[in-house]
């Protein structure tokens, strides 16, 4: 019989991989220098995306580590990968906004 044990990590290991792709892609999605045109739905559309996109990669994270400590951490990383994202944006030639990384 197979050990339930190895197959729940290599579960895990797969979800944590495509959170990590979801991460990359946020990060290209903030810093690639000439973003696609999104016509925006209402004003401060762009600080809704930032909201929707932190908030799945929070519950995504959150879902996976079952320990509130890890949590905890994860949401600060969050939160750290976005106030720097935010910084690195002003190199890329897009405005670096705080309101962004405040939503």
């Amino acid at each position: 019989m197979a050990d339930n044990g190895a197959g729940a990590r290599r579960l895990r290991s797969g979800w944590q991989a495509l959170g990590f792709g979801m991460v990359v892609l946020v990060w290209w999605a903030c810093l690639v220098p000439s973003p696609p045109e999104i016509p925006p739905a209402f004003p401060y559309f762009d600080k809704f995306e930032h909201f929707i996109a932190y908030l799945v990669l929070a519950g995504w994270f959150a879902a996976i580590h079952a320990r509130m400590r890890a949590r905890i951490v994860v949401l600060c990383l969050l939160v750290l990968m976005g106030g720097v994202i935010e910084v690195l944006q002003h190199y890329t030639g897009r405005d670096a906004e705080w309101l962004d990384w405040l939503a």
